[in-house]
């Protein structure tokens, strides 16, 4: 990425920084006591010591440490055709969509690529090998999305035929799963193994709810290593699901499915709310949402994020400032939380969207309101970018956020630079000598 466009971009960020701290000041403290909770659930200290050749401590070195890659994903799906269009082409044209998503995201989802029915069409497998052939080069959390659908509008029509034989159909599904996660393996860090399990129960009213169980110990006999997950919507977004989905998901641990996290959707869906009865949730709301679902004991991940107007007559209608109001209050909730592990965006340009509003861009490439928040906060304010001196002892001390660093030492014309990983629960200790 041109960094005249970086730098334009961590401009942004940083007017909606400005933003966000007068908000913060005129009042609004659950983002900074969600901000509290940041410092100490994503972020280690560095403790650099700086020597000389004969093992003296060098005084007053510069000391520079930047981030390079998050190890918290914040990602978004690709929708197939965009991607792997934009990824042949210049930056400062089509493919201006594969080098924005190079460098604002560490994780991918295919939106539809890896669905039954694409793989079972050829040119549409063939180009969803080339993307996440691609995908994996580049070094990002790889979602697959999804193994089970279970309603017949996300089935291969042939299945259709089979819903007077139970157990052909059960085969079938199973058979899906078997050679769909062994044919990945390696490649997709965490599979979708079973998507909207309330919203589409076909196959389970067919096949009984134990069978969910199953898909899921054959997804973990194929690949041991990839995690494994159920998604629903309207969780905490309407939370009009929230409770069923709890049921399903405790049936599942009940099962002893080798369930490794709960998916979150999270799509804000305009036409879900009323001003009455049900009005878009506050941060403490989302919250409290958020923790009934951490009441079960696993991961969770935020698998769909976007907001939308989807009926121009419905009683609730998101401005641009709603849309960045929401996207602030998710993100904060989400990564101030200790069982959140993954934050995705269901796309991030109007131009590859299902709703055509996305939360970044617009079609025209303009950073919406809603994309200056994300800027602001996963590329500046949760972006580890420290620098000082060492003391007489040669030795610096930073807090950064979990993930991959450039650490760069320079006095007068000794440089050096070092790769520093930076984990959960421990410090990382570095010694550098200038030569």
């Amino acid at each position: 990425m041109n960094p005249m466009r970086i730098a334009g971009l961590l401009a942004l960020a940083m007017a909606a920084a400005r933003a966000e701290a007068a908000e913060v000041a005129a009042g609004d403290d659950w983002h900074a006591q969600a901000q509290k909770r940041i410092e100490v659930l994503r972020r280690s200290e560095v403790r650099l010591r700086v020597l000389d050749a004969a093992g003296r401590p060098v005084a007053a070195a510069e000391c520079r440490l930047r981030m390079t890659r998050h190890a918290f994903p914040f990602g978004t799906a690709v929708g197939d055709r965009a991607f792997a269009i934009a990824s042949t082409q210049p930056a400062d044209g089509p493919g201006r969509f594969y080098a924005e998503f190079k460098t604002l995201f560490n994780g991918a989802t295919l939106e539809g690529g890896l669905r039954w029915a694409a793989l079972e069409t050829p040119a549409r497998r063939a180009q969803t090998e080339r993307i996440v052939n691609d995908l994996k080069r580049l070094g990002v959390h790889l979602r697959g999305h999804t193994l089970v659908y279970g309603g017949w509008e996300h089935l291969p029509p042939r299945l259709r035929e089979l819903e007077k034989d139970p157990e052909a159909l059960r085969a079938e599904v199973r058979n899906h799963v078997k050679r769909t996660v062994e044919a990945f393996k390696g490649r997709i860090d965490t599979w979708d193994v079973l998507n909207e399990p309330w919203s589409h129960q076909t196959l389970t009213r067919i096949l009984g709810e134990a069978e969910m169980a199953e898909w899921f110990r054959i997804a973990r006999a194929a690949d041991p290593i990839a995690r494994l997950v159920v998604n629903e919507n309207n969780i905490i977004s309407s939370g009009i699901k929230l409770e069923p989905y709890l049921k399903i998901v405790r049936r599942l641990i009940d099962d002893k499915a080798p369930l490794d996290a709960v998916g979150v959707q999270s799509h804000f869906r305009a036409s879900r709310f009323d001003p009455q009865t049900n009005p878009p949730p506050s941060a403490q709301v989302l919250w409290e949402r958020l923790e009934k679902v951490a009441a079960l004991g696993l991961p969770i991940e935020i698998t769909e994020f976007d907001v939308f107007n989807d009926k121009p007559d419905a009683p609730v209608q998101f401005s641009d400032d709603d849309q960045a109001r929401i996207t602030r209050d998710m993100l904060y909730v989400a990564f101030s939380h200790p069982k959140v592990v993954a934050f995705f965006i269901w796309g991030f340009w109007d131009g590859s969207h299902w709703m055509n509003n996305a939360p970044i861009y617009t079609r025209d490439w303009q950073v919406k309101p809603s994309g200056r928040v994300w800027l602001d906060l996963v590329r500046n304010k949760w972006w580890t970018n420290e620098q000082g001196r060492t003391d007489a002892e040669g030795r610096f001390a930073a807090s950064a956020y979990h993930g991959e660093h450039e650490l760069t030492v320079r006095l007068g014309e000794r440089t050096a630079t070092r790769q520093v990983r930076v984990r959960p629960g421990e410090a990382a200790v570095v010694e550098v000598v200038l030569e």
